[in-house]
């Protein structure tokens, strides 16, 4: 599965294969970690 990461100022952008996921806000490393993981099942 390949996957994309952009950071920006308050927004954060993966892209998955056939998804994309744009977080907005503070939101923690850990967080994001949990999030990329859990998606990438």
């Amino acid at each position: 599965m390949s996957m994309r990461e952009a950071v920006t100022e308050n927004t954060c952008e993966i892209e998955f294969d056939r998804a994309r996921l744009r977080v907005r806000g503070n939101v923690s490393p850990d967080m994001l970690r949990l999030l990329i993981r859990e998606l990438s099942r």
